[in-house]
């Protein structure tokens, strides 16, 4: 993925923004923003930079399959 790529998190994701912890009660759409450590990445999502657990980050677009 690139900055700026449209990414999918599903629901019941964990959403960290500082100390500010919210947990998605359904799919979000977000704009990927890059790495955040070893296994979090940085995504713009809800109004706000937050790190998710790329596990649960799904890029959006017709390049990886989805329409």
């Amino acid at each position: 993925m690139q900055n700026g790529d449209l990414v999918h998190i599903p629901q019941d994701v964990t959403l960290v923004h500082n100390y500010d912890v919210y947990k998605t009660v359904k799919p979000v759409i977000g704009i990927f923003m890059g790495e955040a450590y070893n296994t979090h990445y940085m995504v713009y999502a809800l109004g706000r930079q937050n790190k998710v657990d790329r596990k649960h980050v799904y890029p959006v677009g017709e390049e990886y399959g989805t329409r």
